[in-house]
């Protein structure tokens, strides 16, 4: 039987737990889960979750163990750490090999004074990102050419 003490929403009432003289455990939503301590009051985080939770509870309909809620966020920072490195390592140095070209220059929308502003905003000729740099973007790698580069947009 699922019962709610063991779904990853059950966490320590911090309250309680600062009032025992326990260490308090940051276990937010977005964090890793953590079985609550023996001793502390629980509390369930959810919308449909009541206010304190006892070992005998059934669980209700958005029942997660912890096992699976700390497995999908972990996944979830791996994917995101394997994306940074492949961006860092492989992608923006093999960009850099590419020949230089001009900035692109694009028209922006001025919403504090109404207006706009042609030649506003720089943006990368291979990714279309804002490129954040004079020399090169650091999304793609691709190098800019140093005639039409952010300091010096062309007139109009």
């Amino acid at each position: 039987m699922k019962k709610c003490s063991n779904c990853y929403r059950c966490v320590e009432d911090w309250r309680d737990a600062k009032a025992k003289g326990y260490p308090l455990i940051n276990s937010g939503i977005f964090n890793y889960s953590k079985k609550p301590r023996k001793g502390i009051k629980r509390r369930g985080i959810g919308m449909s979750c009541p206010d304190e939770i006892s070992d005998s509870m059934a669980a209700c309909e958005y029942y997660e163990t912890r096992l699976n809620h700390n497995m999908k966020l972990w996944i979830e920072k791996t994917k995101q750490s394997c994306k940074w490195w492949f961006r860092d390592v492989v992608i923006v140095p093999l960009g850099k090999l590419r020949k230089p070209l001009p900035i692109k220059w694009v028209v922006r929308f001025d919403s504090y004074t109404n207006r706009i502003i042609p030649n506003g905003e720089p943006e990368c000729p291979r990714c279309g990102e804002m490129p954040y740099s004079n020399e090169q973007c650091v999304f793609c790698g691709q190098r800019f050419s140093p005639e039409n580069n952010l300091e010096n947009p062309p007139k109009r």
